[in-house]
């Protein structure tokens, strides 16, 4: 009852709601297949818009949720919902060890607690809803966030999707077990009616960290795509080279080849005309006689006459 009233007296004041009808539990909304009673209803002058407030403390499965939130989207009405700063919506957690830290995605020593992420909050976030909780007593609004960087690799590597390196603030993962809590006064949130939910300060900063994180990956993506095409010029440039290279040294070895060609034939003419110039000499050799075909060894003159030996010599040997 504290949670409605306070929340009743601030939709009463809130700018966006201004001059607006505020009901607490006294205006069913009527369908054909059933009706709501809201906690809180708020509605233009005209009638055309309405704003549902449902402060949950009791427990609540997803399922229940989903049917509830499908009947308001059908009935086009924008339903805004507030969990219980105790009790089953409440379960605190605390930080500690390797498996919480990667619950919470990346760990901040200024937290020292969590709130445990149940089967319906989990189910929000995958219809794209962010958990919200109410404390009247402190008239604060907490609301569900987690400080991580999606794109970032394992192992405390820097990401190559996102270039800066400072973590995002952003809704909690559907998968999460637990989230942190920023905590805002009440007087500083308001209605946002085109989004169709409760805009927190810290919901705000979400939303430019979102828009932040689709910069940052929009040029990432941008920068992935100039260094591909830098690559694929500098593939074709060496491409390029490489067939340049291929030509050129097609080229050396068809003129190495065509030298060769031409030596080799230069060499079969030369030995056929030594061929032929022994094939010419060896047929004049075969005109000319053999004695004037060769050179003469020895110089053959006259016969010297032969000399006749003294008579006395012949005389003085047979007295011997």
């Amino acid at each position: 009852m504290s949670a409605k009233e306070l929340l009743a007296r601030w939709v009463a004041g809130e700018p966006t709601l201004r001059g607006w009808r505020v009901h607490v539990d006294d205006t069913p909304i009527t369908m054909p297949d059933g009706l709501r009673r809201p906690d809180i209803l708020a509605i233009s002058p005209d009638g055309a818009a309405r704003v549902a407030f449902e402060v949950q403390y009791s427990e609540l499965t997803g399922e229940q949720w989903r049917a509830r939130h499908s009947f308001y989207a059908r009935a086009g009405v924008v339903d805004i919902w507030l969990f219980a700063h105790h009790g089953p919506q409440w379960r605190t957690r605390a930080v500690t060890g390797p498996a919480r830290q990667t619950e919470l995605a990346h760990h901040d020593p200024r937290w020292t607690a969590a709130v445990g992420l149940s089967g319906l909050h989990q189910a929000m976030l995958q219809d794209g809803v962010t958990p919200l909780w109410l404390d009247p007593t402190a008239r604060t609004v907490g609301t569900a966030t987690a400080r991580f960087a999606p794109a970032a690799p394992p192992r405390r590597r820097p990401s190559r999707l996102v270039r800066d390196p400072a973590l995002y603030v952003l809704p909690p993962q559907q998968d999460f077990r637990a989230c942190y809590l920023e905590a805002d006064p009440l007087e500083e949130c308001r209605i946002d009616l085109a989004g169709g939910e409760l805009l927190t300060p810290a919901r705000a900063r979400q939303r430019l960290e979102h828009e932040r994180l689709l910069g940052d990956q929009e040029e990432a993506r941008e920068r992935l795509a100039a260094l591909q095409e830098q690559r694929s010029r500098d593939n074709d440039v060496r491409r390029q080279q490489e067939q340049q290279r291929r030509r050129e040294k097609a080229q050396a070895y068809a003129a190495e080849q065509e030298e060769a060609q031409r030596q080799a034939d230069l060499r079969a003419r030369q030995e056929q005309q030594r061929r032929d110039e022994e094939r010419a000499a060896a047929q004049d050799r075969q005109v000319v006689p053999p004695l004037d075909q060769y050179p003469r060894l020895f110089d053959v003159g006259p016969a010297p006459a032969p000399r006749r030996r003294g008579w006395w010599r012949i005389r003085r040997r047979r007295q011997r």
